[in-house]
C-alpha cells in the first residue's frame, strides 16, 4: 500500500516540475520576441544600405529601462553604433556570442553585461555587421519567480492533501487493533 502512495507523490512531483519547467521556459523564450524582429529588420535595413544612423534614435540606459534596445557591431566585434547604454556608454558584448549568430536567422542569449543587469538579447547577421537587439528580463524573472512561489505552493498543497489521505486510509479506528495475517 505504501507503495502506491509513494507511486503518486512522484508522479505529481513529476507532473508539477514537467508543468511548472514548460511554463518558464515559455515566459523566458517569449522575452525574446520583440528583439528577434527588431534585429532581424534592422539586419534588413542594413543589407539594403540604408545608414547606420538614420537606423537608431534615441539613447535607452539598459540598466534601468524596459525598453527595447539596438546595437549594432563588426565583424570583430567593436561597437558601431547603438541606442542601448550602460552607464551611458555602449557595452561590448563577448564576440563569441556574436560569432554564433548564423548566416540567416537569429541567435538568442541572456547576457549579463553587468552585475544585476540581465538582458535576453537576439543577434543577427547584416553583412559586415552584427545586430543585437536586446531588453531587460526584470518583467520575465518577476514573472518566473511568481510562477516558482506558486507551483511550491500547489505542490505541498498536494502532497499534503496527498499525506492526509493516506492517514485516513490506514488509520485503525477507535477500539480495534489490527492483526497481522500470516
Amino acid at each position: 500500500m505504501k507503495r502506491i502512495w509513494l507511486a503518486a507523490a512522484v508522479l505529481v512531483t513529476l507532473c508539477f516540475g514537467v508543468g511548472y519547467t514548460a511554463i518558464q521556459q515559455a515566459l523566458r523564450l517569449g522575452a525574446n520576441d520583440p528583439q528577434i524582429s527588431m534585429a532581424q529588420d534592422t539586419a534588413t535595413a542594413i543589407k539594403r544600405d540604408n545608414k547606420l544612423s538614420d537606423l537608431l534614435s534615441g539613447r535607452i540606459e539598459m540598466a534601468y529601462s524596459m525598453a527595447p534596445f539596438i546595437i549594432v557591431y563588426d565583424k570583430m566585434g567593436n561597437v558601431v553604433t547603438g541606442n542601448g547604454l550602460l552607464n551611458s556608454e555602449i557595452p561590448v558584448i563577448p564576440i563569441g556570442v556574436l560569432q554564433h549568430t548564423p548566416a540567416l536567422g537569429t541567435h538568442a542569449v541572456t547576457w549579463q553585461p553587468a552585475a544585476g543587469v540581465r538582458i535576453a538579447a537576439v543577434s543577427a547577421g547584416a553583412g559586415q555587421y552584427y545586430v543585437v537587439s536586446g531588453r531587460s528580463l526584470t518583467v520575465a524573472e518577476e514573472h518566473i519567480q511568481s510562477l516558482t512561489q506558486y507551483t511550491l505552493c500547489m505542490w505541498l498543497v498536494v502532497m499534503v492533501g496527498l499525506g492526509a489521505a493516506y492517514i485516513m486510509v490506514n488509520r485503525t479506528p477507535a477500539g480495534l487493533t489490527r492483526r497481522k495475517v500470516s
